[in-house]
């Protein structure tokens, strides 16, 4: 992790300061939004409860092995590219990454398993080889989210849905009247199995609902635009690990003269006539002309407005799903295991039931994830690095030491069953993360690690603005904000939220200068 030299202390000095903004929380989305608005000059602190920045994107060292603790999949690397190049960067300096050949390897017992190959054609034949799929039926699919993709993203993805300016124009208008025909009004999984022959088929592509905490067989068929940006424009794996992309961006930030505050917990936005002034830390207040929350929506609701804005709290209900996470030193290779893994649940309608529920599923599909095949300095010699996850509820007073022995040792067994191996013989060095952990280390309201889910057609205009409606000055973005979570997405956030925030400054000074020459 490169060190916060004191060169990150001083705001570049050939450019006037357009403002002074806090960016509260140093995850993807903050630290991005800081670079932003630092390259447009803006003199900007950045204020990171922790001891380190990332956020969800960090790691864990222990004997000998490396683990991610959060995001293991890496797309659409443009919204970098586009970062960098408007900070007046080339993220080839700060980041090298190689496309992968093979996206998920999918287990189906007794040595059985499909691997997602990237490209089209050959999923085709693997899906025709191993399922008995229609490879025609195949192509048809991806050509249908292609189309899914590009009606949807710049309305959705690239631009704020609450700005008027943005969203009301013609080409956007037009596509109102062809999301009938994206799948809004089906679930995922109804979109996929009209489009397939077979069931294993349409299970394998609806999984990538629980990207961002989500049910494939509630959330609306639109999703399937994932399944493009996956197969269509590829998945990418950098160099040195996941955790690369976060020393790039702490990189980026420290060479354009962000204030870094490590292990400074923000208490209160500070507010005064319904305008953001500053900030409160330990009790002390620091004015700053703008705010960008970078933390957990409902962490925020929760505890940095004050009582008198009245915001409203998150209902769990509107939570996305949360994860248990364990991290195994194994001791032994193992050849039929890949970069990405994954063991679909025998009853997975069930598990959503279950978790839609805010209960335990009886059963747990598992990712297994093993970044040692690629970043062989993850493990010691002849040993692996698990990253072995399953999908939980958020908290609701859950006894989670209780769930973490049984899930434990459910997850052991399917290992052991589809591996032919006694898997807990193998294990070196371990440790756990359940939803309490992500909830204390992350901010994650109730351990919800994706915010709010996206399983109803109108939960995109329901996830919070970028800009709040009533306090001048204060914006935000993060993964539980517009447009979502994935690392991409937050990308995204960050650049609505601080493109909203500089219209804003330019629209002051044009006012200022205009009252001037009266």
């Amino acid at each position: 992790m490169p060190s916060i030299s004191e060169k990150s202390t001083r705001p570049h000095r050939h450019r006037k300061i357009q403002a002074r903004v806090a960016v509260v929380g140093g995850g993807i989305a903050g630290m991005a939004s800081a670079a932003r608005l630092a390259a447009s000059g803006c003199q900007v602190v950045l204020f990171e409860a922790n001891d380190y920045l990332g956020g969800k994107l960090n790691d864990r060292h222990s004997a000998g092995f490396r683990f991610d603790c959060g995001p293991s999949l890496f797309t659409l690397p443009e919204t970098l590219e586009t970062l960098f190049r408007d900070c007046g960067k080339d993220l080839k300096d700060y980041l090298q990454y190689d496309k992968l050949d093979l996206i998920t390897r999918y287990h189906y017992g007794k040595g059985n398993f499909v691997d997602a190959w990237a490209d089209q054609e050959k999923l085709g034949v693997e899906l025709y080889d191993k399922f008995n799929e229609d490879p025609d039926k195949v192509r048809k699919y991806f050509k249908r989210i292609k189309w899914i993709y590009n009606l949807t993203t710049p309305v959705f993805l690239q631009k704020s849905i609450h700005r008027r300016l943005e969203l009301w124009s013609l080409s956007n208008f037009l596509r109102l009247f062809a999301l009938p025909f994206a799948g809004v009004f089906r679930s995922l999984y109804e979109l996929n199995r009209s489009a397939f022959d077979k069931e294993r088929t349409a299970q394998l592509f609806s999984r990538v609902a629980t990207y961002n905490g989500s049910d494939p067989y509630r959330a609306p068929g639109t999703l399937a635009l994932i399944n493009h940006v996956e197969y269509g424009l590829g998945t990418f794996y950098p160099k040195g690990g996941m955790i690369a992309i976060r020393d790039a961006l702490q990189k980026l930030i420290n060479d354009l003269g962000v204030e870094v505050r490590l292990s400074t917990k923000v208490d209160r936005f500070h507010v005064f006539q319904n305008r953001i002034i500053g900030v409160k830390v330990d009790g002390n207040r620091i004015p700053f002309d703008r705010v960008v929350s970078a933390v957990d929506i409902a962490y925020a609701k929760e505890y940095l407005f004050s009582r008198d804005l009245l915001e409203p709290k998150m209902k769990t209900s509107d939570l996305g799903m949360s994860a248990m996470v364990f991290h195994w030193g194994i001791k032994g290779t193992f050849p039929q295991l890949d970069l990405h893994n994954l063991f679909f649940s025998r009853k997975y309608r069930r598990e959503f039931k279950s978790l839609a529920a805010k209960q335990i599923p009886q059963e747990n599909t598992i990712y297994l994830y093993v970044s040692s095949k690629l970043n062989k300095s993850d493990a010691p010699e002849g040993h692996e690095n698990w990253f072995v996850m399953v999908n939980m509820p958020c908290d609701q007073k859950h006894d989670w030491d209780k769930i973490t022995e049984i899930t434990r040792n459910a997850v052991l067994s399917r290992l052991s069953t589809d591996l032919s191996v006694n898997v807990e013989e193998l294990i070196v060095d371990e440790n756990v993360m359940t939803p309490l952990t992500f909830e204390k280390t992350t901010r994650s309201y109730a351990g919800a690690l994706y915010g709010p889910h996206s399983n109803s057609v109108f939960s995109a205009f329901r996830r919070y603005p970028n800009k709040h409606p009533r306090i001048h000055g204060l914006y935000f973005c993060s993964g539980s904000v517009h447009p979502g979570g994935g690392i991409p997405i937050c990308l995204h956030s960050a650049q609505i939220a601080t493109r909203w925030l500089m219209d804003g400054l330019r629209k002051s000074k044009g006012k200022h200068r205009s009252h001037s020459s009266e």
